[in-house]
């Protein structure tokens, strides 16, 4: 069995190795901007949810930044924390999509689906989805994604979908307020800047 451990690695002083050679330990900048590669996968051993995550992400080589990995799992934590029964959820202006897939690996009943929306899909999605589905298949046909704007008509949510935003950027983080309030759907937001700028 799986150990369900929901705390990513917060603790500073893992041991690095580069090859077979032991090296000082330090603590993980977790901050990192550095991307993640096969030769960090040494920093997330283990079988808990974050650490086979973790590996995923690092088996892509080159694709996702320490400093995304852990941001993405720290707000997939609180959000399956405050909504454990959601079964249903929209990423919002979602990028690489690789919140929403934190959300599905969190949620034991796999159950959960998740819609992407983004007016570009970047090209790193693809590489994260055929990572995260040949360790999970079951993801598979629970995970959509939409390019469109989060403004599309077509798009409206229903009440009983969580809607979620990451550095919902500017006056993104309005938007989707608006949104979730327009339709009474629950929402959980993660805000990034502001700004008195014009934003069209």
């Amino acid at each position: 069995p799986v150990s369900v451990d929901l705390t990513s690695v917060r603790l500073a002083g893992i041991q690095r190795r580069r090859g077979s050679e032991n090296i000082d330990t330090e603590p993980l900048r977790l901050v990192s901007r550095h991307k993640l590669t096969l030769s960090d996968v040494v920093d997330y051993k283990g079988d808990s949810l974050f650490c086979q995550f973790a590996q995923v992400v690092c088996e892509l080589d080159g694709i996702v930044p320490r400093k995304e990995l852990h941001e993405s799992w720290e707000a997939a934590v609180l959000i399956h924390s405050a909504f454990p029964q959601t079964s249903r959820v929209a990423d919002l202006a979602s990028g690489n999509g690789l919140l929403s897939w934190a959300l599905m690996v969190l949620d034991p009943s796999e159950s959960r689906s998740v819609l992407c929306v983004d007016k570009v899909q970047p090209a790193s999605f693809a590489r994260i989805a055929n990572g995260i589905m040949r360790r999970w298949p079951s993801m598979r046909h629970r995970h959509r994604y939409v390019v469109a704007s989060i403004d599309d008509p077509r798009l409206k949510p229903q009440s009983e979908v969580l809607l979620v935003c990451l550095h919902g950027c500017g006056v993104l983080s309005d938007k989707v307020i608006e949104m979730a309030l327009e339709v009474g759907a629950p929402l959980a937001l993660i805000p990034c800047c502001h700004t008195t700028k014009h934003w069209s």
